[in-house]
């Protein structure tokens, strides 16, 4: 017969339960329902806590199984049984902003939406930036699910969680203009201004990191202009007249076209002379310029 008892639940409910605040069951926490365990150190450790939620029961016969495992102990004559449960609290708001704060940047404001609410044992209370997940969704200002743990003195950990807003204050590129995907950035068109900014602060883009990029999409005036929302523009771009340096040999000539699709430096693009017409691809070598080797 194993030592500890589990009796049905509808037996465990109607007895009551002593709490224990550890993560085992000590000689203290049974002395006051079993005199005979009072010979013993308060901090004798006799079997593992319940885990959090769950009730043991102990049986008369496994009180005195345990009692003959300490000499020191007398003999148990209590008949009754004796359930267990594991002390628990649930969280309140202070503890949990204090525990994300302690994980985030002090620039960054929490606003906690929605929290667990079940009962945990004591411990510390962790929360891992790293397990915010990266998605738009703290980037628009929406609620992110972010998983945490409370670690018992034994290491024994009890998953928490929260939904939580998260906003930074700072510096930030901004639109002066509506942007549209195609358009080439230049300093003209962006400013920097402070802003309440949604999701974690990181490097902030500056102004001079976004010339000679393009939109991905369209982007209203007033707008935050992230490098994540651009893209590299091309040094040659559909439509646009390009120098053409054609080399056979030892002669180079230089005659203007239009370009009939876009790339960066070193790709090759489609081009039709202005003069003849005549199709024919080319090498980009910077902005508004490209080469033919014959």
């Amino acid at each position: 017969m194993p030592l500890f008892s589990f009796f049905l639940p509808a037996m465990a409910a109607a007895t009551a339960c002593l709490p224990v605040t550890g993560e085992n069951v000590t000689a203290s926490d049974l002395a006051a329902a079993v005199p005979a365990l009072v010979t013993l150190e308060p901090g004798t450790i006799l079997f593992p806590a319940p885990v959090p939620g769950v009730r043991r029961v102990l049986t008369a016969s496994d009180l005195r199984r345990l009692s003959a495992r300490f000499p020191e102990a007398s003999a148990v004559t209590e008949p009754a049984t004796i359930c267990l449960e594991r002390e628990t609290h649930t969280l309140n708001e202070s503890e949990l902003l204090q525990a994300l704060k302690e994980a985030l940047p002090l620039e960054t404001e929490i606003e906690l939406v929605e929290s667990s609410r079940y009962g945990v044992p004591r411990g510390r209370l962790s929360f891992d930036r790293r397990g915010i997940p990266p998605t738009t969704a703290a980037l628009a200002g929406r609620p992110v699910l972010w998983r945490g743990t409370v670690v018992g003195a034994t290491g024994r950990t009890t998953p928490v969680w929260v939904r939580v807003r998260l906003f930074h204050s700072a510096e930030a590129v901004v639109a002066r203009r509506d942007l549209a995907p195609g358009v080439v950035l230049e300093a003209s068109d962006l400013v920097v201004e402070s802003r309440r900014t949604p999701g974690l602060a990181s490097k902030s883009a500056n102004i001079a990191e976004l010339e000679r990029r393009t939109p991905r999409r369209p982007i209203r005036a007033g707008e935050i202009v992230t490098l994540h929302a651009t893209v590299p523009a091309p040094d040659v771009h559909n439509g646009q007249q390009v120098q053409v340096e054609v080399r056979q040999g030892a002669v180079k000539l230089t005659l203007p076209a239009r370009a009939e699709g876009s790339g960066r430096t070193g790709s090759r693009v489609w081009l039709r002379a202005l003069e003849g017409g005549k199709r024919f691809p080319a090498r980009v070598l910077g902005p508004g310029q490209a080469e033919v080797e014959q």
